[in-house]
């Protein structure tokens, strides 16, 4: 008799268990995990510490190893002002020292030929000629310049008003280029090629009661001046 009660509350206690299970659920040992969902090859996945990291076909980018607490220096760079290199330029010839003249050659602020003034000029004044060039400078080129232009007459403020007045434009001490003038004449232009010139001349001849000869604005286009500024 005291079997069948024992064998009676064994079932019964199986039974209590049995509901409890029905009623919370299985065990957690019991529980199956779900199923990993799918990553396509090369795109980032959560890891356990929510910070993304590259699939293994994709490797990280190499970065380069910086010391704590220091910044990564960043390539030097030239400005764009110093790297761009300037071409030639005009500079006016009576701004800058001849390394030789003669004594009836003058720098003036204005010179008037004809009916135009021009600015920054050379009058011609003493008498002078091939074989006595007193109305005379050179400068030193030394080949960076490659034109001259200037204006050529007679200084229409002389008080000579006669003559004729020959006007050279000399390389090395020949001449290259040149025109003649009278106080009657407008102003002429001279533009002159003068690449890999070492000396530059302006000569230019009158007789001593003739009208002063006048170079209006002579320029020279250059890649560096062409000598000291005065």
């Amino acid at each position: 008799m005291a079997g069948g009660i024992i064998a009676g509350l064994v079932a019964f206690l199986n039974g209590v268990f049995d509901l409890g299970d029905h009623i919370f659920g299985g065990s957690s040992a019991d529980a199956e995990a779900p199923a990993a969902s799918p990553t396509a090859p090369g795109t980032a996945v959560a890891s356990s510490s929510g910070v993304s990291s590259a699939q293994p076909d994709e490797p990280a980018m190499p970065t380069k190893p910086v010391a704590a607490g220091t910044a990564e220096r960043q390539p030097e760079t030239t400005p764009v002002s110093q790297a761009r290199r300037s071409g030639p330029a005009w500079y006016d010839l009576t701004a800058y020292e001849a390394v030789s003249f003669g004594n009836g050659h003058s720098s003036v602020s204005s010179i008037t030929i004809g009916n135009t003034s021009f600015p920054n000029s050379i009058k011609g004044y003493y008498q002078s000629s091939a074989s006595d060039p007193n109305d005379r400078r050179t400068w030193l080129t030394a080949g960076a310049c490659d034109q001259l232009s200037v204006w050529v007459g007679k200084d229409a403020a002389s008080s000579g008003k006669g003559g004729t007045g020959h006007f050279s434009v000399q390389a090395e001490a020949a001449e290259i280029a040149g025109a003649d003038a009278t106080l009657q004449d407008q102003p002429q232009q001279l533009v002159v090629d003068i690449a890999g010139v070492s000396r530059l001349t302006l000569f230019d001849t009158k007789a001593s009661q003739d009208a002063n000869n006048a170079w209006g604005s002579p320029k020279v286009r250059c890649t560096a001046p062409p000598g000291k500024p005065h």
